[in-house]
């Protein structure tokens, strides 16, 4: 079924950062107070992507357009590797 998007959740391994679906609208959460910004990737893409800078407790969203088929969610260490989980699918 073409538009049709299944609910997919992905947490970074360091449990900072949440992405999910509901539909075809993408979302980050930080849940970490440690002063790292995080971000959402969608379809195995590297970019775009959705980034969430406004700190602890904060829900962003994007309508990115398409089916959502898979979700990366992410802790971005500046300077460091980010701490992402692996590619989850739905």
């Amino acid at each position: 079924m073409a538009g049709v998007a299944f609910a997919i959740t992905a947490t970074s391994p360091d449990g900072g950062s949440r992405g999910w679906n509901s539909g075809l609208v993408v979302y980050n959460k930080d849940l970490k107070s440690d002063g790292h910004s995080t971000y959402t990737r969608w379809n195995g893409l590297s970019y775009p992507r959705l980034d969430n800078v406004l700190g602890y407790g904060s829900t962003v969203s994007v309508t990115p357009g398409g089916t959502i088929t898979s979700l990366k969610a992410c802790t971005n260490y500046a300077g460091d590797p980010d701490n992402c989980s692996g590619w989850v699918t739905g």
